[in-house]
C-alpha cells in the first residue's frame, strides 16, 4: 500500500499538481539527492577555479625572517635583476622571490608568525611550488632535519662542488632517522643534539643540504646586517631544479 500511495504522488506531480504541491513533494522525496548533487558540484567547481587562476610559478623562493616591512622591494628588484641577466621569458610563469614570511621556531614570542610561515611551506611545497629558501642558518638546520631539503651533491656538477666545498653545511642522516624516530614515539627531542653543520667528519653520516651565502652581496638589501649564517637549500619535492640552480650560481656570484 506504501507503494502504491507514493506511486500514486509521483504520478500526481508528473501530471497536474501545481508547481508549490510539485516543489513540496521534490523537497520530501529527494532533498538529500539535490544537496548532495549541489555539494559535489560545487566541490568540483571549486577544484577547476583554483586549477584555473592559480598563479604559474616557473620559479619561487622563500627568503625568510628578512624583517622588511611590506614596502621594501628589494627582493622584488632582485628577482628582475635575475631574469634580465638570464634572459628569463615571464610568460611561461612568474619568479617570485617571498619575503613575507617569518619561521622562527625556537622563539615564543613569534610562535604565530612562525605557525603560519611553516603552514605555508608545507602547502607550497605539497603543491611543488617552492623551488628553495633562504634563512638563518638555525631555521635552516630545523628545516633541513625535517627532511625539507635535498642532497645538493645530486644537483650540481662536480666543478661547482668543488668551488662550493667551504660553504657547503651538512646535516647526519643518522641524527635525522634518530630524530623521526622520536617523534613518531612522541619522546623528547630536545635531548637529541644537533651537530655542527660545518663538521661533516664528525659526522656518521655526512650529507650537503645547505650552503652558506652570507658572503653574497646581492643579498645584502635584503638581509641588512645579518645577525647569523645565511644558509640556502633546494627544497627536495620541486619539479625542476635548472632555475633554482642559476638563481644559487647568480647570488654566489662575486660583484666587480
Amino acid at each position: 500500500m506504501a507503494q502504491n500511495k507514493k506511486y500514486r504522488k509521483r504520478k500526481v506531480w508528473l501530471v497536474g499538481d501545481t508547481p508549490k504541491e510539485k516543489w513540496n513533494f521534490f523537497w520530501k522525496y529527494y532533498k538529500w539527492n539535490a544537496l548532495i548533487c549541489l555539494i559535489g558540484l560545487f566541490v568540483f567547481g571549486s577544484m577547476i577555479y583554483k586549477s584555473v587562476t592559480a598563479p604559474i610559478f616557473q620559479m619561487q623562493g622563500f627568503l625568510l625572517n628578512t624583517e622588511n616591512d611590506q614596502e621594501d622591494t628589494s627582493a622584488n628588484e632582485l628577482a628582475r635583476d635575475f631574469i634580465e641577466a638570464n634572459n628569463i621569458d615571464t610568460s611561461l610563469g612568474r619568479i617570485v622571490l617571498n619575503d613575507d614570511w617569518t619561521y622562527e621556531p625556537g622563539n615564543e614570542e613569534r610562535a604565530k608568525e612562525s605557525t603560519a610561515g611553516g603552514r605555508e611551506m608545507l602547502i607550497q611545497k605539497q603543491n611543488q611550488t617552492l623551488d628553495f629558501i633562504t634563512g638563518y642558518k638555525e631555521t635552516m638546520l630545523d628545516l633541513a632535519y625535517n627532511t625539507f631539503f635535498t642532497d645538493i651533491s645530486t644537483l650540481l656538477s662536480t666543478k661547482q662542488l668543488e668551488e662550493y666545498k667551504p660553504y657547503l653545511l651538512y646535516i647526519d642522516q643518522s641524527v635525522s632517522e634518530e630524530l623521526a624516530q622520536a617523534y613518531e614515539d612522541k619522546k623528547d627531542l630536545s635531548t637529541i643534539e644537533i651537530p655542527d653543520p660545518t663538521k661533516p667528519e664528525e659526522m656518521k653520516e655526512p650529507v650537503p643540504v645547505l650552503i652558506d651565502i652570507s658572503h653574497c652581496e646581492k643579498l645584502s638589501h635584503i638581509y641588512d646586517s645579518p645577525k647569523d649564517t645565511l644558509a640556502f637549500g633546494f627544497i627536495d619535492s620541486s619539479p625542476d631544479y635548472k632555475l633554482p640552480i642559476d638563481f644559487l650560481l647568480y647570488i654566489m656570484e662575486q660583484e666587480d
